[in-house]
């Protein structure tokens, strides 16, 4: 039979190629006995499973920081020297199962992963276990890698500056609490804070500088924190702010001139009108609160500014005295700018005052004609509120003249009162006081709370 292959014919005996062919045969028959050996030894080592948490951490690095706390349940084989392993399991338990990584050296910013294996065998292959890592679930960690941040918690003070033609809206309150978050590195960030601390956290800015006409505008505060804060100086950067931006409504500031001082004062009564300097100040507001305040007044008064209370019980009687007297910025109870922050008042006194308690009975006076009251009837909400406690102040001698029949105590009427309310009108007492005493309400005037109904209507609910 003829044969087919490579070896068809066999090599003479003992010749080169005979020796060649038998070599590789032993080649063959030594690996395949060799892999048959390794595959025995790998059947009979044996294998442990253990059980681990692994902790990320980025150690002091200045300039990077996990964006979340990282920790991974794992489980992992190891194969070798039951000797090994158990010390192995031992020292696994020594440390709580626990296996802490710092990933600050092989990781960029961003989104990065960390092979188990590789960190499994750093930890039991070693030349004196013999130990290797068989497989390990999961195999790898997902994470992401930031700059360090921090938050700062800091208080934003808006000005107009030194702008004589802006101020804000009433109502605008501006200071602004705001909680920023910077990032950058962790040494300047925690200098930075500090650097804010001894500030008072306190940032004060001036929006007259990017607006100077009135009107609202938007104030970013995050760009505000780079600017006033030097934070993109110090090599940090603002990642967010709370709140984001904060609106400002600024308006023209006016001048208002010759606005009349007078001097608020008790305790005594003087011999004729005090002397005040300067008796007229200029004034600044904005344009809408001097229309509030005109608003609130009534058609026939002036604007006044006064000066704070004064008490005269402890002034020596004989002779003039002069004293300086601080203005009250305010106007009907709405803020304003005073040209000057005091006053000279000079004044003599001729007696001191003293108060006493009266109880007096408020009328209704209605100036229009008697039909009404045949028309409406007068509701109280409380009778009894309608006699009242007032204080009165004035000489010892006129009061003690006073007899309490003879102050009138009433409210005005007025046509819209007749309009149906749903609830109950209030309306101040008037006050008047005999003209040859010369005595005067102390405090507020008292308030009564009524309405007009027509005769023979349902109240309303």
């Amino acid at each position: 039979m003829t044969r087919i292959g490579p070896y068809a014919d066999e090599a003479p005996r003992f010749s080169r190629r005979w020796w060649f062919n038998l070599g590789r045969s032993v080649l063959w028959v030594a690996l395949v006995t060799a892999l048959v050996w390794v595959y025995a030894d790998m059947e009979r080592t044996p294998t442990k499973e253990l059980e681990a948490t692994v902790v990320l951490t980025t150690g002091k690095s200045p300039m990077k920081t996990l964006e979340a706390n990282v920790e991974a349940k794992i489980r992992f084989t190891v194969r070798g020297d039951r000797t090994a392993m158990d010390k192995l399991e031992e020292q696994m338990g020594k440390i709580g199962s626990v296996i802490t990584c710092d990933v600050s050296g092989r990781s960029e910013l961003g989104e990065n992963f960390l092979e188990l294996k590789p960190l499994l065998e750093g930890i039991a292959s070693t030349p004196k276990t013999g130990l290797t890592v068989e497989y390990v679930t999961p195999p790898i960690i997902k994470y992401q890698i930031i700059r360090p941040r921090a938050e700062v918690r800091a208080t934003v003070v808006l000005t107009t500056g030194n702008s004589k033609d802006l101020m804000f809206q009433t109502g605008f309150k501006p200071e602004i609490n705001v909680n920023f978050i910077l990032e950058g590195n962790r040494d300047l960030l925690e200098s930075f804070k500090n650097d804010l601390n001894k500030t008072a956290s306190a940032i004060v800015y001036d929006v007259s500088t990017e607006s100077p006409s009135a009107g609202s505008r938007e104030v970013d505060l995050a760009q505000l924190l780079d600017r006033m804060a030097g934070v993109s100086k110090a090599g940090l950067a603002v990642v967010s702010a709370s709140p984001a931006a904060v609106k400002v409504m600024l308006e023209r500031r006016i001048t208002v001139s010759d606005v009349e001082v007078t001097f608020d004062y008790e305790g005594a009564t003087l011999i004729k009108e005090p002397e005040i300097t300067p008796a007229k100040m200029a004034i600044r507001v904005g344009e809408s609160q001097w229309a509030q305040i005109r608003q609130k007044l009534q058609p026939n008064l002036k604007p006044v500014i006064r000066t704070t209370r004064t008490d005269l019980k402890n002034v020596i009687l004989e002779g003039p005295t002069t004293m300086k007297v601080e203005v009250v910025p305010a106007i009907a109870g709405m803020a304003v700018e005073p040209e000057h922050t005091s006053v000279s008042v000079t004044f003599q006194i001729s007696q001191k005052i003293a108060t006493r308690n009266i109880t007096v009975s408020v009328r209704v006076l209605w100036p229009s004609d008697d039909l009404t009251w045949k028309e409406y009837e007068l509701k109280r909400k409380e009778p009894l509120e309608w006699r009242k406690q007032i204080q009165v102040t004035g000489s010892r001698k006129d009061l003690d003249q006073l007899d309490e029949k003879d102050v009138e105590a009433y409210v005005v009427l007025r046509e819209d009162d007749k309009k149906p309310v749903a609830s109950w009108l209030t309306r101040p007492v008037e006050i008047r006081f005999p003209q040859e005493l010369q005595l005067k309400l102390l405090g507020e005037k008292p308030t009564v709370n009524f309405k007009l109904e027509k005769r023979g209507s349902a109240a309303p609910p």
